[in-house]
């Protein structure tokens, strides 16, 4: 997310944050040398900051290089606290892509520490005091079942793009900022953005903000206005179409959707939230978590660690491998990373399942040049469409969006042992066509003097069910329905995901003038008892 959009979305925070909706996690706001009581469902827990063996408070914190203003400039990657939980010493982490832990028989989850969601000059959250600690109790859900995945036909891992909660946000060497919210990388104009949960719209534009019944607010940004559906004052149900994925703000390099949730200013750590609805809105086994961006001196050894990564409930993670850009294989959670020359690389993570399933998740790592400041972060993005329902035979495109690239060459390796292809340009977008089910990976490889190697995955399907499979949204009817012609529609389409969670998408009085000119358009109506007319 930039500059712009980003002071306007950060304007107004408040400093005291009001209590949240009982339905959502509770908020601990603790300072050193003190003990917070709070109660949830009548029962109450306290909480008190450890001291180190220097009698310092018990927060620590690990940090990477990242050179780009200064050569001695740092990062925060992670924060470490020692906490006692009623009477129960506990150690929480905030870094990108944490998820809550069990511990005192509680959920517990670090949002950040002051001097971390504080100090961006561009997007700060301020708390009042040192620390802001989410809770449940263990066996409570993290947020509502009501809340849906901000966005349709989509699958985690199947883009280079993701900016998380508290992750750097990597694409400038001028401004640093650590992202809030969750960014979404996506083809422009091509996914649905879907309402998170019901409620009235408040805005839109470039964005679509919607206002749950206790106040809640959702907000999907970067959209372009054109392919936005709904107006401030209609009411949305969960599940229904806003519009589709954009672009807009952003320029043209780094396409996403930017989702975050907030109450009486408070907004939480997003990513807990995202991956639940995530898990109940698609059926994959789990959700890989390779690290995210990392930043470190070439020769230097990075520890990388896939033990983020999350099961969906009823399933297990039964084994890991790393496979890093140099071809080493590495099986289990954790690997030593020691590029030796400076790049950008993606180290790729596979993630196996009690189900038979396998899912691959992937981490940037920039390796700097020594003594060099003014180094840009990283290089660019891959991307991917489709991303769900991709058959053998059906085409799939993928597209490199780069900042640099020192020359406009790159190959493309499809991972199925096909002809690796040479395309060339700014952004080019190649297509290829996979013969048979299974999980791919990508790898595409810029010429240049800069070294990267840059990693997505494609899920190609087989018929009948089983894992990664979908969720029936809006019934199969609406599987080829992205275009439209230039007219009004008024449609409603339902649908039930594997669990039996119903799902709707509505498109209200749309005026939908965008266009697509890889598959036929599509014209639509209702018919009177509910079904499609074409």
């Amino acid at each position: 997310m930039r500059l712009a959009v980003l002071v306007a979305l950060s304007a107004g925070r408040s400093l005291e944050a009001s209590a949240a909706p009982s339905r959502w996690p509770t908020t601990v706001d603790l300072d050193p040398d003190e003990t917070v009581t709070s109660v949830r469902d009548g029962v109450s827990h306290t909480f008190r900051i450890l001291d180190d063996e220097d009698g310092q408070p018990a927060i620590a914190y690990e940090t990477m290089p990242f050179p780009t203003t200064s050569v001695d400039k740092r990062v925060n990657y992670a924060v470490r606290v020692r906490l006692k939980v009623d009477e129960q010493e506990v150690e929480v982490v905030a870094r990108p892509f944490q998820y809550p832990i069990v511990a005192a028989g509680l959920r517990l989850y670090l949002d950040g520490t002051k001097e971390w969601l504080g100090t961006d000059d561009v997007y700060p959250v301020n708390i009042p005091k040192r620390l802001r600690l989410r809770f449940t109790a263990a066996g409570e859900l993290w947020g509502p079942a009501t809340v849906r995945f901000p966005i349709g036909e989509y699958r985690w891992c199947a883009t280079t793009y993701y900016n998380t909660w508290l992750g750097v946000v990597p694409q400038g060497v001028e401004t640093t900022y650590y992202h809030k919210g969750e960014d979404f990388g996506a083809v422009p104009d091509l996914l649905p953005v879907l309402a998170p949960e019901a409620g009235a719209i408040t805005t839109n534009g470039t964005g679509v903000q919607t206002r749950s019944a206790d106040g809640t607010f959702f907000w999907m940004a970067h959209m372009n206005a054109a392919n936005i559906v709904v107006s401030a004052g209609e009411q949305a149900v969960a599940g229904q179409l806003l519009g589709l994925t954009g672009n807009r703000g952003n320029g043209n390099a780094d396409p996403h959707c930017h989702y975050d949730l907030s109450w009486d200013g408070d907004e939480p750590g997003t990513f807990p939230f995202a991956a639940d609805a995530y898990l109940r809105d698609y059926p994959d086994a789990g959700i890989p978590v390779a690290g995210g961006y990392q930043f470190m001196w070439a020769g230097d050894t990075l520890a990388l660690d896939g033990r983020r990564s999350l099961a969906r409930p009823g399933r297990t993670i039964t084994g890991y491998r790393w496979i890093l850009h140099d071809g080493t294989v590495v099986d289990g959670p954790t690997a030593a990373l020691t590029p030796a020359e400076p790049g950008f690389f993606s180290q790729e993570l596979r993630v196996f399942f009690d189900d038979g399933s396998e899912e691959r998740g992937f981490t940037q790592v920039r390796a700097f040049e020594r003594g060099a400041a003014g180094q840009l972060p990283i290089s660019g993005f891959v991307y991917q469409h489709p991303v769900r329902g991709i058959t053998p035979g059906s085409e799939v495109t993928i597209r490199h969006h780069a900042f640099v690239i020192g020359s406009y060459g790159r190959t493309i390796d499809f991972g199925d042992g096909s002809p690796v292809e040479t395309v060339a340009g700014w952004q080019p977008v190649v297509s290829h066509r996979y013969a048979a089910p299974g999980l791919y990976t990508v790898t595409v490889r810029p010429a240049g003097d800069f070294a990267q190697i840059l990693k997505t995955s494609v899920l190609v399907e087989g018929g009948g069910s089983g894992p990664n499979r979908p969720p029936v949204i809006a019934g199969p009817e609406a599987r080829d329905w992205r275009c439209f012609a230039g007219r009004e529609l008024v449609v409603s389409l339902s649908g039930f995901d594997p669990d039996g969670d119903p799902l709707d998408w509505s498109i209200a009085r749309a005026r939908l003038t965008w266009h697509c000119d890889h598959r036929p358009r599509w014209r639509g109506a209702v018919r009177t008892d509910g079904g499609l007319r074409w």
